[in-house]
């Protein structure tokens, strides 16, 4: 089985209902046991017409050598590439995300967020926080982010 956080595995599905509304969510892991280098959690479930708008990630501590890829089935760091998680951190998508990606992000299928970290364990009881702002198209006639 995937690791994954409490939204993915309680099979969380926004209201579609309020298409065109900012929402907002929080995605939290922390392993009971550590998780082998280069392990992949799929944090946030994600369906087709979501558009990602922006993206915090907070971390605790995760000791000295690792970093950290935010991504998607597609591209392990779309929206993150190595994020310096060695002391407790808050990064900002604007600011701290990779700049060679254009968001907003619409997705055309169902995937996940995933988090992924490099250089050694992700450690037992760490947090990793994701908080995702997004919306559903659908509001508006024609609207489409590409």
């Amino acid at each position: 089985m995937a690791n994954q956080s409490d939204l993915v595995i309680n099979g969380h599905a926004p209201d579609m209902l309020d298409a065109g509304k900012l929402q907002v969510a929080i995605a939290k892991y922390a392993p009971s046991a550590a998780l082998a280098a280069d392990s992949v959690v799929e944090m946030f479930p994600v369906k087709d017409d979501f558009v990602i708008l922006n993206m915090d990630v907070y971390c605790e501590a995760f000791g000295a050598g690792r970093t950290v890829d935010v991504g998607d089935g597609d591209l392990v760091d779309r929206y993150f590439d190595g994020l310096d998680v060695s002391s407790a951190a808050k990064f900002d998508l604007a600011t701290d995300g990779d700049a060679a990606y254009i968001w907003p992000k619409e997705y055309t299928a169902d995937d996940t967020i995933d988090a992924k970290v490099l250089g050694d364990t992700w450690p037992q009881d760490k947090a990793l926080v994701l908080v995702i702002y997004y919306k559903v198209l659908g509001a508006l006639d024609g609207e489409e982010v590409d």
